[in-house]
């Protein structure tokens, strides 16, 4: 009777008076009835259903597990790094380059360690035509390290690159060619200082080097290791020379890293 009713009352056909005061009546004694019929086709609200099983999920996100861990866990070692001396800040060996092009040109070079003094005069590179191909070649002074001209300067950000001759003229690296042979005080650990137009003395340490054959090998080959004239992000030094004293068939390349200003 009731679907009857609510069917009439949604046509265009006239209904009787007495069915439509039914209708009235029948809402009115029973609204919850009325909520439930005139929500119709949708389904009935969620909340007439009973709770499921899984209604409860605080179990899957309780965080009482990760506080047990932490109230458990023991607290981590002060890393031994940053410890520092008695008297020492401990950012105070922080070194700090300054930018590329803001500093002068090289003008000496000394190697404690090897008794060695040397000037340094910028060099740059010279093109020529060997068997019908151009090759592309940094000059060389024979009494002086030569400062490649488009490197860093003493104390920027970058790599300075020093190339001296090993076994002609006044033989300015000679003793810088033989690192790593028996009786060389030359090695890592070992300071160079290289000092400025301006006076300025900068400090550079030998963190690594590497003796290579450049004759008889392809030219894939020796173009790998052209990298050690590259710019560099960390203020470094690289020092160029040959190997053995009788011949140029190696290269020898030392690189040392900036020290903080004193």
């Amino acid at each position: 009777m009731v679907a009857s009713l609510l069917l009439a009352a949604c046509t265009d056909q006239p209904v009787e008076p007495s069915k439509l005061t039914a209708i009235a009546d029948l809402l009115t004694l029973q609204p919850e009835m009325a909520l439930t019929l005139t929500a119709w086709p949708t389904p009935p609200p969620i909340l007439t259903l009973p709770p499921t099983a899984t209604a409860a999920p605080q179990a899957l996100w309780s965080a009482e597990p990760e506080k047990v861990l932490v109230d458990t866990a023991e607290p981590a070692p002060t890393p031994a790094t940053t410890a520092s001396s008695p008297g020492t800040p401990a950012q105070a060996r922080q070194v700090s380059p300054a930018a590329l092009g803001s500093n002068p040109r090289p003008t000496q070079l000394i190697i404690p360690e090897l008794g060695l003094d040397v000037p340094v005069v910028d060099v740059s590179w010279e093109v020529t035509l060997e068997d019908g191909a151009w090759h592309s070649r940094w000059q060389t002074i024979d009494d002086a390290a030569g400062h490649h001209r488009n490197s860093a300067n003493p104390g920027e950000g970058g790599n300075v690159v020093l190339s001296g001759h090993h076994n002609t003229g006044t033989e300015v690296f000679r003793d810088v060619s033989e690192i790593g042979l028996p009786g060389s005080p030359l090695g890592e650990g070992t300071d160079l200082v290289l000092v400025a137009a301006d006076g300025g003395q900068h400090t550079y340490t030998v963190v690594s080097w590497e003796r290579f054959q450049v004759e008889g090998v392809p030219d894939t080959e020796r173009r790998n290791y052209s990298h050690y004239m590259d710019p560099t992000p960390d203020p470094i030094l690289t020092l160029i020379t040959c190997w053995p004293y009788d011949g140029t068939s190696h290269r020898v390349v030392v690189v040392a890293e900036l020290q903080p200003s004193e």
